[in-house]
């Protein structure tokens, strides 16, 4: 079953932050070229890209122009893909959809089988194998304390910045992804690398999408539109899943619970006002299938949350990427990339509330097996 896990301490204090600017594509790509034109540094263009919000989706080729055209530096080429990152789960600009017709009802529903398919008999009949998970996780948060250094803690303050990276190795076995722990006898137990702290994600190789498309068939799934992809032209479906339909597993804390919130800019909740409750449970969600406009193979599936509590509640989010790799002598398509994100709303006007993003990549796909070599013996002296 698929699962979520958020970990997150909130301060008393919070920084001041300003409200992220929303723009469009095109605007972004004239604030880089003017940017370029006027060879500005690579930190403060990073900053400027960290304090944006895009309403529109950055798609894979015009991400992929963008690099090209303005050869970025590091610091903005990271910050450019978080933003292209979070902006998976919207729709990309009108200009950049194919003039192309909506596909018969018939044709819709051999795509969707051909997803269908894909999840369940494609994956399931992988053979064995050994991929390697890495990890590269961001938030927004920074260290704080208040004037009289009575209390330290983290809080929420501005762009989303690179902490951590984590690797480990995926163990794919009959048909399922398997644990380290569970691929090796008790007493040989090898030692876990170290994991992402505050967010976690799991599934992406068959449960996750299997979840998907089962509990969309008690839902709804329209046509959207079709997108220009890096792997080719893709059918875009949107889908939508009522919370009572719903197997997507959500565990994260904290639930914010505010009995009488302050007043716009107003003052900090009092200790009987307040309080942070864990929250687990079955969420509904929506997002888009990209499937393949021959086969209805899966390119990429993205899926956000609909919570419905109290108070202020969070938005997670997630998308997985799939590609050609080779596994023994056969191409097969599998995870490549895959994005999780969460935004903590903020539970004072004017804070920007507490953000994670982890940036997984899958490589180094080897069929899992062993060999044997039988030699002669040696002639007798």
């Amino acid at each position: 079953m698929r699962r979520w896990m958020l970990l997150v301490t909130l301060a008393a204090t919070a920084l001041p932050a300003l409200a992220a600017q929303r723009e469009t594509v095109a605007e972004l790509q004239q604030f880089l070229t003017a940017q370029d034109a006027a060879h500005k540094s690579d930190g403060s263009i990073a900053d400027h890209l960290g304090e944006m919000e895009l309403s529109e989706q950055l798609t894979e080729p015009t991400l992929d122009r963008i690099t090209a055209v303005l050869k970025l530096q590091k610091k903005t080429a990271q910050a450019l893909q978080l933003l292209a990152d979070q902006s998976a789960f919207l729709e990309p600009p009108a200009g950049e959809i194919p003039a192309k017709s909506t596909p018969e009802m018939a044709e819709q529903v051999r795509l969707i089988q051909g997803a269908v398919d894909f999840a369940s008999v494609t994956i399931e009949k992988m053979p064995d194998f050994l991929a390697t998970r890495t990890t590269h996780t961001f938030d927004n948060s920074v260290l704080s304390m208040t004037p009289d250094a009575s209390r330290v803690g983290f809080v929420a303050g501005g762009p989303l910045h690179a902490n951590g990276e984590y690797s480990r190795q995926i163990t794919y076995r009959a048909g399922a992804e398997v644990s380290v722990d569970a691929a090796v006898a008790p007493d040989k137990q090898e030692k876990h690398s170290a994991a992402p702290q505050g967010l976690t994600s799991t599934g992406e190789f068959g449960p996750f999408l299997q979840i998907i498309l089962s509990d969309s068939a008690k839902g709804q799934v329209v046509w959207s539109h079709w997108e220009q992809t890096r792997t080719g032209l893709a059918a875009v479906f949107r889908y939508q899943v009522p919370q009572e339909a719903s197997h997507y597993t959500v565990d994260f804390c904290c639930v914010l619970i505010v009995a009488h919130p302050p007043a716009t800019g107003g003052k900090v909740p009092t200790k009987g006002e307040v309080s942070l409750t864990h929250f687990h449970g079955y969420p509904g969600y929506h997002g888009y299938l990209y499937l393949d406009s021959e086969t209805g193979a899966v390119l990429r599936v993205t899926l956000e949350a609909d919570f419905v509590v109290s108070g202020s509640p969070p938005r997670l989010g997630e998308w997985v990427e799939y590609g050609m790799v080779k596994i023994g002598e056969r191409d097969y398509l599998c995870p490549v990339r895959s994005t999780a994100f969460t935004h903590l709303f903020p539970w004072r006007v004017g804070e920007p509330g507490f953000m994670n993003l982890n940036e997984v990549t899958f490589t180094n796909y080897h069929r899992f097996g062993s060999t044997a070599r039988i030699l002669a013996a040696p002639p007798e002296p």
